[in-house]
Parts: structure tokens; sequence; C-alpha cells
């Protein structure tokens, strides 16, 4: 999924008054498109990270992150994750870490410039669609 997708969706999913404080983002990407910059406005609040993108972030996957973050804050950056989706549990470590982060569902937390939302739980917009069963299970007479 796109980074302008995900944040597309994301501001789609979150309540339209809490959306409407949020400008178009500004981001660039790396070549590998796996990484970069944003900046938005939140409530005419310039915000600007260190961006970093997974299609699904995985408990496996959180030091990663964590170790990517520890470099940025170096470099006092912080560091925003962009996703398809963030699940609950997920999202509190990721909190724990201090990263921000946003998914597709309006899954968020951003703690930035005075500036501090979180919001977990959302489930995933997107439908699987469901594998036709076999047809060997269907009434051969």
């Amino acid at each position: 999924m796109e980074v302008f997708e995900i944040w597309k969706l994301a501001m789609k999913a979150l309540p339209t008054a809490l959306s409407a404080e949020f400008s178009k983002p500004k981001i660039s990407l790396t070549k590998d498109k796996d990484s970069g910059t944003i900046h938005w406005y939140f409530k005419n609040i310039l915000m600007g990270n260190k961006l970093v993108i997974f299609p699904q972030v995985t408990h496996n996957l959180i030091p990663l992150v964590e170790q990517f973050a520890s470099g940025n804050q170096t470099q006092n950056q912080k560091t925003f994750l962009m996703t398809r989706i963030v699940y609950p549990k997920i999202g509190e470590k990721l909190i724990e870490a201090g990263i921000n982060f946003i998914d597709a569902s309006g899954n968020m937390f951003i703690d930035q410039n005075g500036v501090y939302l979180m919001r977990l739980g959302a489930k995933e917009i997107e439908t699987k669609k469901r594998r036709p069963k076999a047809g060997c299970l269907e009434n051969q007479g």
C-alpha cells in the first residue's frame, strides 16, 4: 500500500472534526520507498519526522523499528511509522518506545510539539476476500 493511500484512508477513518485539523502531508521518499521524511500541519503546528514504512508491523519487527528510532533521536528527530494496520498490542509497544505512527484504519499515536493524539483499536477497513471452497466438496450429482 502506498504512503499517500495510507494517509488518505487514515484521514477518511478519523472523525471529520479531527481529520479537518490535518493538512495534506509533504512526503519525500528514498529510492527504495521504505523511508524518507514527512511534514504536515495539525492545527497550524508544523510536524516533521523521519518516515519509515512497513507493509505490516509484527512483534518481530518492533526491535528493528526501535533501533531505527533510536538512531533518529540522536539527530533530534522523531520517527513516524506508516503501515497498513497497527493492532492494539503492537500499538501499545510502539507507544512505549515513543514511536509516532498512523495506519490506514486511523489508529495513531502522535506526541510532538505539544500535540498528543492517540487512537487504538480501530479495525482494518479492507475486507479480505474469502477463498472459494474446493470443487470436490460440491454435489456431483
